[in-house]
């Protein structure tokens, strides 16, 4: 069975408030329908100088993956954040690259172990590049309750973009209430369910920009049931 794509409508450099960092056109993802070995998102145009940030989410029947990881063979992507879920063999992770080659691009997801992959992409102009500033604060959390959250440490720049991920190793888990504490202008991101197979999860990103302070982040919502995992970045302006 061939995999499902999905996309969202095409925005072109839009903000969610103060500090100069904005998000260029839309997300991007895959959702698989069978266990592959690794997944290939669709062709995407990016830009030199901006950056990538990716979740990637794997589910195995053979063992816990130990890494989730993007490539596109010209462009270096670096793990940010990741966490192992609570009760099975699922993993999230969030990573990042620094864009110094452009053009139509396409991203290959491969996990260590045989695994069912969501991914959600999104591209980001006025981030501090990687080498300088790889993410301010980052933290993780995963549990059986139904309400998923995560809480960061202090940031330690204003006007930082806040990056979250929450994601489950079920088919028919359903996200919803998702917010951001301190919260300014939320921008949640498409549901990348997969389908069809024992192993299906479902991946859901958000992020917002900081406002003028700094201080703890918190991202936080609702899940239909159990387990669930969350990771959560926070960037530097440039």
């Amino acid at each position: 069975m061939m995999p499902i794509l999905q996309a969202m409508a095409t925005q072109r450099h839009r903000s969610s408030g103060g500090g100069g960092i904005t998000l260029v056109g839309s997300e991007w993802g895959k959702l698989d329908t069978a266990a592959l070995g690794s997944t290939t998102l669709p062709a995407h145009g990016i830009t030199v100088g901006n950056d990538i940030i990716i979740a990637t989410q794997a589910r195995s029947t053979v063992s816990l993956p130990t890494a989730v990881t993007p490539s596109d063979t010209v462009n270096t992507f670096h793990l940010i954040v990741g966490v192992n879920f609570i009760s099975t063999n699922t993993r999230l992770e969030l990573w990042r690259a620094t864009i110094t080659t452009g053009g139509s691009q396409t991203i290959t997801v491969t996990p260590n172990v045989s695994a069912d992959i969501t991914a959600s992409a999104w591209e980001f102009n006025g981030l501090v590049p990687y080498g300088t500033s790889a993410s301010d604060i980052t933290a993780s959390n995963t549990n059986t309750t139904l309400f998923p959250t995560v809480t960061s440490g202090a940031t330690n720049f204003a006007n930082e973009l806040v990056f979250a991920a929450a994601g489950g190793p079920n088919p028919g888990q359903t996200l919803g209430s998702q917010a951001f504490t301190p919260s300014t202008s939320i921008t949640v991101g498409s549901t990348w369910q997969s389908t069809g197979t024992s192993l299906a999860n479902v991946l859901q990103a958000a992020w917002e920009i900081e406002g003028g302070s700094t201080g703890t982040q918190q991202y936080a919502c609702t899940i239909t049931n159990s387990p669930w995992a969350v990771v959560l970045a926070t960037f530097k302006k440039a």
